[in-house]
Protein backbone atom coordinates (compact mmCIF):
# COMPACT_ATOMS: atom_id res chain seq x y z
CA UNK A 1 0.00 0.00 0.00
CA UNK A 2 1.05 3.64 -0.36
CA UNK A 3 2.11 3.93 3.25
CA UNK A 4 4.43 0.94 3.26
CA UNK A 5 7.89 1.80 4.58
CA UNK A 6 11.00 -0.39 4.87
CA UNK A 7 10.39 -3.35 7.13
CA UNK A 8 12.03 -3.78 10.50
CA UNK A 9 15.18 -5.95 10.55
CA UNK A 10 14.81 -9.70 11.02
CA UNK A 11 14.21 -10.72 14.62
CA UNK A 12 17.30 -12.01 16.39
CA UNK A 13 17.11 -15.29 18.32
CA UNK A 14 17.96 -13.49 21.56
CA UNK A 15 18.92 -10.11 22.94
CA UNK A 16 19.96 -8.61 26.26
CA UNK A 17 19.15 -5.18 27.63
CA UNK A 18 19.43 -3.26 30.88
CA UNK A 19 16.14 -2.60 32.69
CA UNK A 20 17.46 -0.54 35.60
CA UNK A 21 20.56 -0.25 37.77
CA UNK A 22 20.06 -3.70 39.25
CA UNK A 23 18.45 -5.89 36.60
CA UNK A 24 18.83 -7.14 33.05
CA UNK A 25 16.37 -8.65 30.60
CA UNK A 26 17.18 -11.63 28.40
CA UNK A 27 14.68 -12.24 25.61
CA UNK A 28 14.75 -15.42 23.53
CA UNK A 29 12.62 -16.31 20.52
CA UNK A 30 11.80 -19.91 19.68
CA UNK A 31 10.39 -20.05 16.17
CA UNK A 32 8.03 -22.81 15.08
CA UNK A 33 9.25 -24.95 12.21
CA UNK A 34 6.20 -25.16 9.93
CA UNK A 35 7.98 -26.85 7.04
CA UNK A 36 9.27 -30.08 8.59
CA UNK A 37 5.98 -30.89 10.30
CA UNK A 38 7.74 -32.20 13.39
CA UNK A 39 5.72 -32.99 16.51
CA UNK A 40 8.24 -31.35 18.84
CA UNK A 41 11.10 -28.88 18.82
CA UNK A 42 13.77 -28.56 21.49
CA UNK A 43 15.82 -25.48 22.37
CA UNK A 44 18.73 -25.40 24.83
CA UNK A 45 19.83 -22.08 26.34
CA UNK A 46 22.96 -21.70 28.47
CA UNK A 47 23.91 -18.46 30.17
CA UNK A 48 27.48 -18.42 31.56
CA UNK A 49 28.28 -15.86 34.26
CA UNK A 50 32.04 -15.29 34.70
CA UNK A 51 32.14 -13.75 38.17
CA UNK A 52 35.39 -12.03 39.27
CA UNK A 53 37.00 -13.02 42.55
CA UNK A 54 35.96 -9.67 44.08
CA UNK A 55 32.31 -10.71 43.84
CA UNK A 56 32.87 -13.52 46.38
CA UNK A 57 30.29 -15.68 44.59
CA UNK A 58 31.02 -19.40 44.61
CA UNK A 59 29.40 -22.73 45.43
CA UNK A 60 29.93 -22.14 49.16
CA UNK A 61 28.45 -18.62 49.32
CA UNK A 62 25.68 -18.81 46.71
CA UNK A 63 23.04 -21.44 45.98
CA UNK A 64 20.46 -22.03 43.29
CA UNK A 65 17.55 -20.86 45.45
CA UNK A 66 19.13 -17.40 45.66
CA UNK A 67 19.32 -17.28 41.86
CA UNK A 68 15.74 -18.39 41.33
CA UNK A 69 14.53 -15.84 43.89
CA UNK A 70 16.07 -13.12 41.70
CA UNK A 71 14.72 -14.52 38.42
CA UNK A 72 11.36 -13.71 36.84
CA UNK A 73 10.31 -15.80 33.88
CA UNK A 74 7.65 -14.76 31.38
CA UNK A 75 6.70 -17.01 28.47
CA UNK A 76 4.21 -16.04 25.80
CA UNK A 77 3.47 -16.44 22.13
CA UNK A 78 5.24 -14.19 19.66
CA UNK A 79 2.95 -11.49 18.35
CA UNK A 80 1.66 -12.54 14.91
CA UNK A 81 3.70 -10.80 12.22
CA UNK A 82 0.92 -9.03 10.30
CA UNK A 83 1.49 -5.79 8.41
CA UNK A 84 -0.95 -2.92 8.58
CA UNK A 85 -2.12 -3.60 5.04
CA UNK A 86 -3.16 -7.10 6.14
CA UNK A 87 -5.09 -5.68 9.10
CA UNK A 88 -7.03 -3.33 6.82
CA UNK A 89 -7.62 -5.91 4.08
CA UNK A 90 -11.31 -6.82 4.26
CA UNK A 91 -10.62 -10.17 2.58
CA UNK A 92 -7.77 -11.26 4.87
CA UNK A 93 -8.55 -14.34 6.93
CA UNK A 94 -5.71 -13.57 9.33
CA UNK A 95 -6.81 -10.01 10.23
CA UNK A 96 -8.45 -9.87 13.66
CA UNK A 97 -10.00 -6.51 12.70
CA UNK A 98 -11.74 -8.12 9.75
CA UNK A 99 -12.93 -11.03 11.93
CA UNK A 100 -14.36 -8.63 14.53
CA UNK A 101 -16.21 -6.62 11.88
CA UNK A 102 -17.57 -9.84 10.30
CA UNK A 103 -18.87 -11.13 13.66
CA UNK A 104 -20.61 -7.82 14.36
CA UNK A 105 -22.06 -7.67 10.85
CA UNK A 106 -23.38 -11.24 11.11
CA UNK A 107 -24.87 -10.55 14.55
CA UNK A 108 -26.70 -7.46 13.21
CA UNK A 109 -27.99 -9.12 10.05
CA UNK A 110 -29.04 -12.45 11.53
CA UNK A 111 -29.69 -11.37 15.11
CA UNK A 112 -27.18 -14.02 16.15
CA UNK A 113 -25.39 -14.16 19.49
CA UNK A 114 -21.67 -13.30 19.36
CA UNK A 115 -19.31 -15.93 20.79
CA UNK A 116 -17.83 -14.03 23.77
CA UNK A 117 -14.56 -15.97 24.02
CA UNK A 118 -13.78 -15.78 20.30
CA UNK A 119 -14.75 -12.12 20.08
CA UNK A 120 -12.66 -11.05 23.08
CA UNK A 121 -9.71 -13.14 21.84
CA UNK A 122 -9.71 -11.41 18.45
CA UNK A 123 -9.98 -7.99 20.11
CA UNK A 124 -7.00 -8.60 22.38
CA UNK A 125 -4.98 -10.10 19.54
CA UNK A 126 -5.65 -6.99 17.47
CA UNK A 127 -4.35 -4.86 20.34
CA UNK A 128 -1.10 -6.87 20.48
CA UNK A 129 -0.53 -6.74 16.72
CA UNK A 130 -1.37 -3.04 16.59
CA UNK A 131 1.14 -2.29 19.35
CA UNK A 132 3.95 -4.07 17.45
CA UNK A 133 3.11 -2.19 14.26
CA UNK A 134 3.06 1.17 16.02
CA UNK A 135 6.36 0.48 17.78
CA UNK A 136 8.15 -0.37 14.53
CA UNK A 137 6.52 2.30 12.39
CA UNK A 138 6.98 5.23 14.75
CA UNK A 139 10.62 4.26 15.34
CA UNK A 140 11.03 4.43 11.56
CA UNK A 141 9.19 7.75 11.25
CA UNK A 142 11.84 9.56 13.30
CA UNK A 143 14.47 8.87 10.61
CA UNK A 144 12.47 10.22 7.66
CA UNK A 145 13.58 13.65 6.39
CA UNK A 146 13.44 13.92 2.59
CA UNK A 147 10.16 14.92 0.85
CA UNK A 148 9.55 11.50 -0.73
CA UNK A 149 9.73 9.57 2.54
CA UNK A 150 7.72 12.28 4.32
CA UNK A 151 4.89 11.72 1.85
CA UNK A 152 5.01 7.97 2.45
CA UNK A 153 5.13 8.55 6.20
CA UNK A 154 1.94 10.64 6.07
CA UNK A 155 0.24 7.87 4.10
CA UNK A 156 1.41 5.37 6.73
CA UNK A 157 0.03 7.56 9.53
CA UNK A 158 -3.26 7.60 7.67
CA UNK A 159 -3.32 3.79 7.64
CA UNK A 160 -2.53 3.69 11.35
CA UNK A 161 -5.40 6.03 12.04
CA UNK A 162 -7.70 4.00 9.77
CA UNK A 163 -7.24 0.84 11.89
CA UNK A 164 -8.24 2.75 15.03
CA UNK A 165 -11.13 4.48 13.24
CA UNK A 166 -12.61 1.17 12.08
CA UNK A 167 -12.29 -0.33 15.54
CA UNK A 168 -13.84 2.77 17.12
CA UNK A 169 -16.76 2.38 14.72
CA UNK A 170 -17.12 -1.34 15.51
CA UNK A 171 -17.15 -0.49 19.22
CA UNK A 172 -19.89 2.06 18.73
CA UNK A 173 -22.05 -0.43 16.80
CA UNK A 174 -21.56 -3.18 19.38
CA UNK A 175 -22.28 -0.96 22.39
CA UNK A 176 -25.17 1.10 21.00
CA UNK A 177 -26.92 -1.00 18.37
CA UNK A 178 -26.55 -4.69 19.18
CA UNK A 179 -29.02 -6.05 21.72
CA UNK A 180 -28.06 -9.72 22.03
CA UNK A 181 -24.64 -9.05 23.61
CA UNK A 182 -23.59 -9.90 27.17
CA UNK A 183 -22.66 -6.88 29.33
CA UNK A 184 -19.15 -8.19 29.97
CA UNK A 185 -18.50 -8.37 26.21
CA UNK A 186 -19.43 -4.69 25.89
CA UNK A 187 -17.06 -3.83 28.74
CA UNK A 188 -14.20 -5.80 27.18
CA UNK A 189 -14.76 -4.06 23.85
CA UNK A 190 -14.65 -0.63 25.49
CA UNK A 191 -11.41 -1.47 27.32
CA UNK A 192 -9.70 -2.64 24.12
CA UNK A 193 -10.98 0.42 22.26
CA UNK A 194 -9.53 2.74 24.90
CA UNK A 195 -6.25 0.81 24.77
CA UNK A 196 -5.88 1.29 21.01
CA UNK A 197 -6.39 5.03 21.39
CA UNK A 198 -3.82 5.21 24.16
CA UNK A 199 -1.33 3.26 22.03
CA UNK A 200 -1.52 5.84 19.24
CA UNK A 201 -1.12 8.66 21.73
CA UNK A 202 1.84 6.98 23.44
CA UNK A 203 3.94 6.36 20.33
CA UNK A 204 2.93 9.66 18.73
CA UNK A 205 3.96 11.53 21.88
CA UNK A 206 7.33 9.77 21.91
CA UNK A 207 7.88 10.72 18.28
CA UNK A 208 6.75 14.30 18.97
CA UNK A 209 9.35 14.58 21.73
CA UNK A 210 12.08 13.17 19.45
CA UNK A 211 11.49 15.41 16.43
CA UNK A 212 12.86 18.91 16.08
CA UNK A 213 10.12 21.51 16.25
CA UNK A 214 10.88 22.52 12.66
CA UNK A 215 10.43 18.96 11.37
CA UNK A 216 7.63 18.73 8.78
CA UNK A 217 6.02 15.83 10.62
CA UNK A 218 5.46 17.76 13.84
CA UNK A 219 2.05 19.32 13.00
CA UNK A 220 0.74 15.99 11.68
CA UNK A 221 1.83 14.12 14.80
CA UNK A 222 0.33 16.84 16.99
CA UNK A 223 -3.04 16.54 15.19
CA UNK A 224 -2.92 12.76 15.56
CA UNK A 225 -2.56 13.08 19.33
CA UNK A 226 -5.36 15.68 19.50
CA UNK A 227 -7.75 13.44 17.55
CA UNK A 228 -7.28 10.57 19.98
CA UNK A 229 -7.68 12.80 23.03
CA UNK A 230 -10.92 14.21 21.63
CA UNK A 231 -12.17 10.73 20.78
CA UNK A 232 -11.59 9.40 24.31
CA UNK A 233 -13.17 12.51 25.76
CA UNK A 234 -16.27 12.05 23.60
CA UNK A 235 -16.44 8.34 24.46
CA UNK A 236 -16.25 9.14 28.17
CA UNK A 237 -13.02 7.31 28.88
CA UNK A 238 -11.24 8.46 32.09
CA UNK A 239 -7.76 8.70 30.51
CA UNK A 240 -8.20 12.29 29.30
CA UNK A 241 -6.08 14.84 31.14
CA UNK A 242 -6.48 18.55 30.44
CA UNK A 243 -5.22 21.73 32.02
CA UNK A 244 -3.53 21.68 35.41
CA UNK A 245 -4.57 18.22 36.48
CA UNK A 246 -3.70 17.15 40.03
CA UNK A 247 -0.97 14.63 40.65
CA UNK A 248 -3.50 11.96 41.58
CA UNK A 249 -5.21 12.32 38.19
CA UNK A 250 -1.92 11.89 36.34
CA UNK A 251 -0.99 8.84 38.42
CA UNK A 252 -4.39 7.27 37.80
CA UNK A 253 -4.00 7.85 34.09
CA UNK A 254 -0.62 6.06 33.99
CA UNK A 255 -1.99 3.24 36.13
CA UNK A 256 -5.00 2.70 33.87
CA UNK A 257 -2.84 2.75 30.75
CA UNK A 258 -0.54 0.11 32.24
CA UNK A 259 -3.41 -2.13 33.36
CA UNK A 260 -5.11 -1.94 29.95
CA UNK A 261 -1.84 -2.94 28.30
CA UNK A 262 -1.50 -5.92 30.65
CA UNK A 263 -5.14 -6.89 30.13
CA UNK A 264 -4.80 -6.95 26.34
CA UNK A 265 -1.39 -8.67 26.23
CA UNK A 266 -2.49 -11.54 28.47
CA UNK A 267 -4.01 -13.19 25.38
CA UNK A 268 -0.45 -14.18 24.38
CA UNK A 269 0.60 -15.60 27.76
CA UNK A 270 0.56 -19.24 28.77
CA UNK A 271 -1.09 -20.89 31.73
CA UNK A 272 2.06 -21.92 33.64
CA UNK A 273 2.10 -24.81 36.13
CA UNK A 274 5.41 -25.12 37.98
CA UNK A 275 7.00 -27.97 39.88
CA UNK A 276 10.23 -28.19 41.87
CA UNK A 277 11.92 -31.32 40.54
CA UNK A 278 15.12 -30.94 42.57
CA UNK A 279 13.39 -31.64 45.89
CA UNK A 280 12.35 -35.16 44.92
CA UNK A 281 15.77 -35.96 43.47
CA UNK A 282 17.48 -34.65 46.60
CA UNK A 283 15.41 -37.00 48.76
CA UNK A 284 16.44 -39.91 46.54
CA UNK A 285 20.10 -38.93 46.82
CA UNK A 286 19.82 -38.58 50.61
CA UNK A 287 18.22 -42.01 50.82
CA UNK A 288 20.99 -43.50 48.64
CA UNK A 289 23.67 -41.88 50.81
CA UNK A 290 21.99 -43.19 53.99
CA UNK A 291 21.80 -46.66 52.43
CA UNK A 292 25.51 -46.68 51.56
CA UNK A 293 26.43 -45.54 55.07
CA UNK A 294 24.16 -48.18 56.62
CA UNK A 295 25.74 -50.89 54.49
CA UNK A 296 29.14 -49.86 55.86
CA UNK A 297 27.95 -49.84 59.48
CA UNK A 298 26.18 -53.18 59.13
CA UNK A 299 29.24 -54.77 57.51
CA UNK A 300 31.42 -53.55 60.40
CA UNK A 301 28.92 -55.00 62.90
CA UNK A 302 28.88 -58.40 61.19
CA UNK A 303 32.66 -58.41 60.90
CA UNK A 304 33.12 -57.43 64.56
CA UNK A 305 30.70 -60.03 65.80
CA UNK A 306 32.43 -62.79 63.85
CA UNK A 307 35.84 -61.60 65.10
CA UNK A 308 35.19 -60.68 68.76
CA UNK A 309 32.04 -62.65 69.48
CA UNK A 310 28.87 -61.37 71.15
CA UNK A 311 28.67 -58.85 74.00
CA UNK A 312 32.35 -58.05 74.33
CA UNK A 313 33.95 -54.73 75.12
CA UNK A 314 35.84 -54.73 71.82
CA UNK A 315 32.59 -55.28 69.89
CA UNK A 316 30.90 -52.51 71.85
CA UNK A 317 33.65 -50.00 70.99
CA UNK A 318 33.68 -51.12 67.36
CA UNK A 319 29.91 -50.57 67.06
CA UNK A 320 30.22 -47.08 68.56
CA UNK A 321 32.98 -46.15 66.10
CA UNK A 322 31.03 -47.60 63.15
CA UNK A 323 27.97 -45.55 64.17
CA UNK A 324 30.08 -42.38 64.31
CA UNK A 325 31.55 -43.13 60.90
CA UNK A 326 28.11 -43.95 59.49
CA UNK A 327 26.84 -40.40 60.07
CA UNK A 328 29.97 -38.87 58.55
CA UNK A 329 29.82 -41.23 55.57
CA UNK A 330 26.16 -40.38 55.00
CA UNK A 331 26.98 -36.66 54.75
CA UNK A 332 30.03 -37.37 52.59
CA UNK A 333 28.16 -39.52 50.07
CA UNK A 334 25.20 -37.15 50.06
CA UNK A 335 27.44 -34.23 49.03
CA UNK A 336 29.35 -36.40 46.57
CA UNK A 337 26.22 -37.65 44.85
CA UNK A 338 24.66 -34.20 44.75
CA UNK A 339 27.74 -32.68 43.11
CA UNK A 340 28.13 -35.51 40.62
CA UNK A 341 24.52 -35.34 39.36
CA UNK A 342 23.75 -31.61 39.77
CA UNK A 343 24.68 -30.98 36.14
CA UNK A 344 22.49 -33.84 34.97
CA UNK A 345 19.21 -33.15 36.74
CA UNK A 346 16.93 -30.14 36.48
CA UNK A 347 15.92 -28.03 39.45
CA UNK A 348 12.55 -26.84 38.18
CA UNK A 349 9.97 -27.83 35.62
CA UNK A 350 7.11 -25.78 34.18
CA UNK A 351 4.25 -27.10 32.04
CA UNK A 352 2.83 -24.48 29.68
CA UNK A 353 -0.83 -24.74 28.68
CA UNK A 354 -3.01 -22.79 26.32
CA UNK A 355 -5.11 -20.44 28.46
CA UNK A 356 -8.20 -20.84 26.24
CA UNK A 357 -8.21 -24.51 25.29
CA UNK A 358 -6.05 -25.94 28.12
CA UNK A 359 -3.87 -28.00 25.77
CA UNK A 360 -0.25 -28.62 26.78
CA UNK A 361 1.98 -26.60 24.47
CA UNK A 362 5.47 -26.69 25.99
CA UNK A 363 7.68 -27.92 28.83
CA UNK A 364 10.44 -25.79 30.36
CA UNK A 365 13.18 -27.26 32.55
CA UNK A 366 15.81 -25.19 34.42
CA UNK A 367 18.97 -25.91 36.39
CA UNK A 368 21.95 -24.01 37.77
CA UNK A 369 25.43 -25.11 38.82
CA UNK A 370 29.04 -23.99 39.23
CA UNK A 371 31.77 -25.24 36.90
CA UNK A 372 35.52 -25.18 36.65
CA UNK A 373 36.91 -23.74 33.42
CA UNK A 374 38.36 -27.13 32.57
CA UNK A 375 34.84 -28.60 32.53
CA UNK A 376 33.51 -26.15 29.93
CA UNK A 377 33.62 -26.53 26.17
CA UNK A 378 36.83 -24.84 24.93
CA UNK A 379 34.78 -22.72 22.53
CA UNK A 380 33.13 -20.95 25.49
CA UNK A 381 36.46 -20.26 27.19
CA UNK A 382 38.03 -19.06 23.93
CA UNK A 383 35.16 -16.61 23.46
CA UNK A 384 35.51 -15.41 27.05
CA UNK A 385 39.25 -14.79 26.63
CA UNK A 386 39.13 -13.17 23.19
CA UNK A 387 41.52 -10.23 23.08
CA UNK A 388 45.18 -9.92 24.10
CA UNK A 389 44.40 -8.17 27.39
CA UNK A 390 41.76 -10.76 28.32
CA UNK A 391 44.10 -13.65 27.52
CA UNK A 392 46.78 -12.20 29.77
CA UNK A 393 44.30 -11.71 32.63
CA UNK A 394 42.92 -15.24 32.23
CA UNK A 395 46.27 -16.70 33.31
CA UNK A 396 46.28 -14.94 36.67
CA UNK A 397 42.73 -13.74 37.47
CA UNK A 398 40.43 -16.13 39.30
CA UNK A 399 36.78 -16.22 38.28
CA UNK A 400 33.82 -18.32 39.39
CA UNK A 401 31.76 -19.74 36.55
CA UNK A 402 28.03 -19.97 37.26
CA UNK A 403 25.77 -21.58 34.65
CA UNK A 404 22.04 -21.21 34.11
CA UNK A 405 20.70 -23.87 31.73
CA UNK A 406 17.19 -23.89 30.33
CA UNK A 407 15.65 -26.50 28.02
CA UNK A 408 12.40 -25.74 26.19
CA UNK A 409 10.44 -28.41 24.38
CA UNK A 410 7.65 -27.05 22.17
CA UNK A 411 4.70 -29.19 21.16
CA UNK A 412 4.93 -27.90 17.61
CA UNK A 413 2.13 -29.98 16.13
CA UNK A 414 -0.34 -28.90 18.82
CA UNK A 415 0.61 -25.25 18.41
CA UNK A 416 0.18 -25.40 14.65
CA UNK A 417 -3.27 -26.85 15.08
CA UNK A 418 -4.51 -24.35 17.65
CA UNK A 419 -2.81 -21.08 16.62
CA UNK A 420 -2.26 -20.82 12.88
CA UNK A 421 -1.27 -17.15 13.11
CA UNK A 422 1.38 -17.72 15.80
CA UNK A 423 4.96 -18.02 14.56
CA UNK A 424 6.82 -18.82 17.76
CA UNK A 425 7.31 -18.35 21.49
CA UNK A 426 8.92 -15.44 23.32
CA UNK A 427 10.84 -16.23 26.51
CA UNK A 428 11.57 -13.18 28.68
CA UNK A 429 13.86 -13.66 31.69
CA UNK A 430 14.33 -10.73 34.07
CA UNK A 431 17.28 -11.21 36.44
CA UNK A 432 18.07 -9.02 39.43
CA UNK A 433 21.87 -8.96 39.76
CA UNK A 434 21.83 -7.56 43.28
CA UNK A 435 22.71 -10.99 44.69
CA UNK A 436 25.86 -11.10 42.57
CA UNK A 437 26.92 -7.54 43.48
CA UNK A 438 26.21 -7.51 47.21
CA UNK A 439 29.89 -7.87 48.25
CA UNK A 440 31.26 -5.09 46.05
CA UNK A 441 32.77 -2.07 47.77
CA UNK A 442 32.17 1.51 46.66
CA UNK A 443 35.77 2.36 45.87
CA UNK A 444 37.33 4.87 43.53
CA UNK A 445 40.44 6.75 42.58
CA UNK A 446 41.80 9.97 41.15
CA UNK A 447 42.74 10.11 37.47
CA UNK A 448 45.14 12.90 36.43
CA UNK A 449 44.07 14.48 33.13
CA UNK A 450 46.27 16.98 31.32
CA UNK A 451 44.43 19.69 29.42
CA UNK A 452 45.50 21.26 26.11
CA UNK A 453 47.20 24.03 28.07
CA UNK A 454 49.30 21.62 30.07
CA UNK A 455 47.24 21.97 33.25
CA UNK A 456 46.75 18.73 35.17
CA UNK A 457 43.37 18.16 36.80
CA UNK A 458 42.43 15.27 39.09
CA UNK A 459 39.12 13.58 38.26
CA UNK A 460 37.49 11.33 40.85
CA UNK A 461 36.32 8.09 39.22
CA UNK A 462 34.39 5.17 40.72
CA UNK A 463 35.89 1.71 40.48
CA UNK A 464 34.18 -0.56 37.99
CA UNK A 465 34.13 -4.32 37.52
CA UNK A 466 33.63 -6.46 34.43
CA UNK A 467 31.04 -9.22 34.61
CA UNK A 468 31.40 -11.25 31.42
CA UNK A 469 28.31 -13.06 30.27
CA UNK A 470 28.11 -15.59 27.43
CA UNK A 471 24.74 -16.66 26.00
CA UNK A 472 24.58 -19.86 23.98
CA UNK A 473 21.36 -20.93 22.29
CA UNK A 474 21.09 -24.20 20.39
CA UNK A 475 18.22 -25.92 18.58
CA UNK A 476 17.72 -28.77 16.15
CA UNK A 477 18.43 -26.47 13.21
CA UNK A 478 21.35 -24.34 14.41
CA UNK A 479 23.14 -22.51 17.21
CA UNK A 480 24.16 -19.00 18.21
CA UNK A 481 26.66 -17.91 20.87
CA UNK A 482 27.52 -14.36 21.92
CA UNK A 483 29.50 -12.61 24.61
CA UNK A 484 28.47 -9.51 26.52
CA UNK A 485 30.31 -7.42 29.08
CA UNK A 486 28.39 -5.91 31.97
CA UNK A 487 30.14 -2.86 33.41
CA UNK A 488 29.11 -2.74 37.06
CA UNK A 489 30.01 -0.97 40.29
CA UNK A 490 28.84 -1.26 43.87
CA UNK A 491 25.59 0.57 43.00
CA UNK A 492 24.61 -1.61 40.08
CA UNK A 493 24.92 -1.82 36.31
CA UNK A 494 26.51 1.08 34.45
CA UNK A 495 26.07 -0.28 30.92
CA UNK A 496 26.10 -3.41 28.77
CA UNK A 497 28.51 -3.90 25.88
CA UNK A 498 28.19 -6.51 23.13
CA UNK A 499 31.70 -7.90 22.77
CA UNK A 500 31.79 -10.64 20.14
CA UNK A 501 30.06 -13.52 18.43
CA UNK A 502 31.60 -16.98 18.56
CA UNK A 503 31.32 -20.29 16.76
CA UNK A 504 28.66 -22.82 17.80
CA UNK A 505 29.75 -25.11 20.63
CA UNK A 506 28.33 -28.14 22.38
CA UNK A 507 25.88 -27.59 25.20
CA UNK A 508 27.32 -28.93 28.49
CA UNK A 509 25.38 -31.77 30.07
Amino acid sequence: MNGELPQAPRMEPFRIKQRDRQSIELKFRYMLDRERRRKRQTYDVNVYFFLPYSFNINSASYDRNSFYDDLKLYLRFNTPALQIGELLDKTSRASPLRRIERMIRTARREDRRIDPDEFIYEGKLLGCIYKSILRDRFANFATQTDPDTISRTLASIGEIREVARRFHRATSILVRRLKNVEPHVRQHMLMIDEHLSLLIEKYAATLYETLRRSHPLVPHVSRLISKEVRYREKAGYPTVVRGKAPKEKLEERIYREKMLKRYVSEVLFFDVRRRNTAKGMEQILYAAAAGIAMMFATSIAFLGQSTFGSLTTALFLLLVVSYMLKDRLKDFFRDLLRKSVSRRIFDRKAMLYDARRHSKLAVVRERTYFLENSQVDPGVIDLRNQGTFEQALARTTAESLFVYHKRIQLQTKTMRGIHRRIGGVADISILDLGGFLRHLAAQGGLVPVESDRGVVELHPVKRIYHLNLIVHMRSDVGADIRRYRLIVDASGIERIEAVSVGQPVQTPG
